[in-house]
């Protein structure tokens, strides 16, 4: 991200410290086992801790399903579009972050150029904090297509509403705004930096980008997205999924893994 900065941020305090901590956490005799949120942060674990890789439980996030009810998309979609002013002919994208940056607001910006300068008619709506300065700039000649409308506590209108969920991160260990979406029945644009992407099925379901800077890529698949038959089916699948990934699975998954940490240590086990 800070191609000219990355080594003095290496070398502060904060980083460095953080960097032990994890290091004695890992390589500790203490821990009977390693719960990771996705496949892709057990292979960091893996990587960088040489933790065996049988001491390692991947248990996903799970949601409320009960927030998304999709029987309420027809009338937050309505609601939404008569808010924004759009018509029919245009695709809704949605992207919710926390931080611009690492989350691919860049790549994002520059694909909705493409997708603009191809006379696509759609609206990405932006939900976040930061300046949207850079990234409009970015973007070239949308012509008012780039709605930056800062944070806002409850976006569960928004998830029904849109029609597609993008979210090109350059790492997320897991990304629960991509299942969030899932349960609201969006097909889902993300990396293969985001955990979440465990839980795409390419063309099904999403899309998972293999380099998140590449906006050529990420535009060619918001353009297919702008197909409402494609679309709609994708959305089905993306809906099926997160049903059986609901935080009932989260905590009954949590829980065995737990129930077998205890026998082993009523059995005498020796820690991993």
């Amino acid at each position: 991200m800070r191609p000219l900065s990355w080594r003095p941020d290496y070398l502060r305090l904060f980083n460095l410290s953080s960097m032990v901590l994890e290091q004695r956490s890992f390589r500790s005799e203490t821990w009977r086992a390693v719960i990771a949120i996705s496949r892709m942060v057990k292979q960091d674990i893996l990587r960088h801790f040489g933790v065996p890789a049988e001491n390692i439980s991947v248990v996903y996030n799970g949601v409320e399903l009960c927030r998304f009810p999709v029987e309420r998309k027809a009338g937050a979609r309505d609601s939404l579009r008569h808010w924004l002013g759009l018509t029919p002919e245009e695709t809704l994208f949605l992207y919710v972050v926390s931080g611009f940056a690492r989350k691919g607001a860049r790549a994002l910006a520059r694909a909705a150029g493409r997708v603009a300068a191809r006379g696509i008619p759609f609206r990405l709506v932006l939900v976040g904090k930061g300046d949207p300065g850079p990234y409009l700039s970015e973007s070239g000649s949308t012509h008012g297509r780039l709605l930056f409308i800062g944070p806002r506590k409850e976006d569960e209108e928004y998830f029904l509403g849109e029609y597609a969920f993008v979210f090109p991160t350059l790492y997320e260990p897991f990304g629960s705004v991509c299942l969030e979406a899932m349960t609201a029945g969006l097909p889902v644009v993300t990396t293969r930096f985001s955990g979440a992407s465990d839980l795409l099925s390419y063309g099904e379901s999403g899309f998972v980008l293999t380099d998140p800077p590449d906006d050529v890529a990420l535009a060619g698949r918001m353009e297919w997205l702008c197909r409402t038959d494609l679309r709609e089916k994708m959305g089905v699948a993306s809906r099926e999924i997160a049903e059986s990934t609901s935080r009932e699975m989260n905590v009954r998954e949590t829980l065995a893994v737990l129930s077998e940490v205890w026998r082993r240590k009523k059995e005498g086990e020796t820690p991993a």
